[in-house]
């Protein structure tokens, strides 16, 4: 008998018989040998019920959703909450690409700009949604309010399959709108205390440090003042070696931003710290900051090139007198950079280039560049790259003597240097079924 043919009524038989054999004690494993015949194609309950194919999921559109902050749990709920679409691996076989970006509130919390650009027969049907989430938002509430924008997003590419037969709308209608009234005026504050420790019979190292933060942030001001406290401490106890090496750092700093319409800003800097790896016993600043974006600000979850000058004061007092002969100075100097962040479809781009030099003497200066780059090559192959690099001519706080072989070995002080870098290459490829709806988190963890 062709069991792939028969009727759901054949398939029903075969779930009685599989429960005959259970209830006679036949032998467990000779039912297991019989279920691929037995069960070949669905699960009998699901027969049993007349449950059919969905036939229409053919035609369904096919999605591919890139967030760059999502992780494996956010997509598996992606696929798991929204059934009525087919999600793909790579970009360019969807019909939808969706573009999922974020950026932090003023209260805290986060604006997530989800961007539809259809592709194919959908080509030219283009949408932006929005959605806002709490600073005390789960991640829970967040990952479904964006699950729900996202679902209306899609729904002007269903209504054109013939799966909008089946669509209902429901209207979950408001409260009556009230003025909304901001007991804290917009102040945020945050206070974090992180600690490590670990350690052996001949060595230990612990670290902790404390931050606060307060924040006040609005369309046309924002206020930001942070303080830090940091310990760290290293000990190494051998036959042949013993050595405790601690080094301190603490400090505040406050910047004031205001809003210049769409494309400038100016801002206002002071700071005060101490720092026993820089050799700096106490110092502080007052800058002045100027901002140039190429692109509106309301657009910076997409999009951003910005251009800006720094103009900065200052003193400092030294630990230990330094290689320039110095106890104590007077510092005054300028920083330009330029800044792009870029995501797009086809993958994403970040870039600064930087320079800064003391104004007393600009052969103490500093170049660096910072590149970060992912993209889609061809279909199924993404390469990224990260980088930076640094002329370093700009370390007027190095200590006179001798650093100890401690000093070295552990990096507790700071080292002279012409230059430092760092890169990282990746490259993946991916082949085989373009479909990506199967949610299956058996044996994950």
């Amino acid at each position: 008998m062709d069991w792939e043919k028969s009727s759901p009524i054949s398939n029903q038989n075969r779930c009685k018989t599989i429960g005959k054999l259970v209830r006679s004690r036949f032998p467990i494993f000779m039912i297991i040998g019989l279920l691929p015949a037995i069960s070949p194609a669905q699960e009998c309950h699901a027969q049993s019920v007349g449950q059919a194919p969905d036939s229409n999921r053919a035609l369904a559109p096919r999605i591919f959703i890139d967030c760059v902050d999502c992780d494996g749990n956010d997509f598996n709920y992606f696929r798991t909450e929204i059934n009525f679409v087919n999600f793909v691996r790579d970009r360019f076989d969807a019909d939808v690409y969706v573009l999922i970006t974020g950026q932090t509130t003023g209260g805290g919390g986060s604006e997530i700009t989800l961007e539809f650009k259809g592709q194919h027969k959908f080509e030219g049907k283009n949408d932006t949604l929005k959605y806002f989430t709490g600073k005390s938002d789960t991640d829970e509430m967040a990952r479904s309010g964006a699950t729900r924008i996202l679902k209306i997003g899609l729904l002007r590419y269903i209504t054109r399959t013939p799966l909008a037969n089946y669509l209902t709308i429901d209207y979950a209608q408001p409260s009556k709108p009230v003025e909304v009234v901001d007991k804290w005026n917009y102040w945020v504050f945050e206070i974090s205390i992180n600690g490590w420790i670990q350690g052996q019979r001949s060595y230990r190292q612990f670290y902790d440090n404390i931050n606060l933060s307060i924040e006040r942030i609005t369309e046309e001001k924002k206020l930001d003042i942070s303080g830090w406290l940091n310990y760290n401490e290293t000990r190494w106890d051998t036959e042949d070696f013993k050595s405790l090496s601690i080094s301190r750092g603490k400090g505040s700093n406050m910047t004031y931003v205001w809003s210049l319409g769409n494309h400038w800003s100016v801002a206002g800097y002071a700071s005060i710290y101490s720092s026993s790896y820089s050799n700096q016993k106490l110092g502080g600043s007052m800058a002045g900051l100027i901002e140039y974006n190429l692109f509106p600000y309301s657009e910076s979850t997409r999009r951003l090139f910005c251009f800006k000058y720094r103009q900065s004061g200052g003193y400092i007092d030294y630990y230990e007198e330094t290689i320039f002969n110095k106890h104590n100075q007077w510092l005054n100097s300028g920083r330009i950079s330029a800044v792009i962040d870029i995501k797009r479809p086809w993958g994403s781009i970040y870039g600064s280039l930087s320079g800064s030099a003391y104004f007393y003497d600009l052969s103490k200066n500093r170049l660096s560049l910072y590149s970060q780059i992912s993209f889609r090559l061809i279909k199924g192959l993404s390469p990224n790259i990260s980088s930076n690099a640094s002329k370093v001519r700009d370390q007027i706080s190095l200590a006179k003597a001798d650093l100890s072989k401690e000093d070295v070995l552990l990096r507790i002080r700071e080292m002279a240097t012409s230059y430092d870098y760092w890169a990282s290459f990746g490259l993946s490829y991916t082949f085989g079924s373009i479909y990506n709806n199967i949610v299956n988190p058996r044996m994950d963890n």
